[in-house]
């Protein structure tokens, strides 16, 4: 997956996204950034390279990542949490769509993950650039 250079550079945005929020975010940005590098982090673990079956422990990883951002986006009510939250839910259906109709080619499935992933990494982008233009109390909440 990551051997393409899509899945690359993909990948190097997604870190520096995720590490500006660390870096400079509120308490939902780094929570929400931490647990996308941990849910990569576990997606590399348990992907199946092969992709000739559903990827259930993809799932599972994926299914952890929309509780933690849903919950973050009812605790405190920023918009790109629930951007976030709507997008990693379009991937959690690519997978289920994968489960109702296992005609679908790995490469469709692969891509429409990768369009949703890169979509929940630019909401954390632009939570982070709403939060840098905000005033410094902003990041207190």
């Amino acid at each position: 997956m990551f051997h393409q250079l899509i899945g690359q550079a993909s990948l190097v945005l997604m870190l520096i996204v995720c590490g500006w929020a660390l870096w400079r975010g509120g308490k939902p940005e780094r929570l929400a950034a931490a647990a996308m590098v941990a849910a990569w982090i576990g997606t590399s673990f348990v992907l199946d390279r092969r992709f000739i079956d559903i990827q259930w422990a993809t799932l599972v990883v994926d299914l952890a990542l929309l509780a933690v951002l849903v919950g973050l986006s009812l605790v405190y009510r920023r918009r790109w949490l629930l951007a976030a939250s709507g997008f990693h839910l379009l991937g959690v259906a690519t997978h289920g769509a994968m489960v109702i109709d296992d005609k679908i080619q790995a490469a469709p499935y692969i891509v429409a993950l990768g369009i949703w992933s890169c979509a929940v990494v630019a909401s954390l982008a632009y939570g982070m650039a709403v939060l840098t233009r905000s005033s410094p109390a902003a990041t207190a909440r």
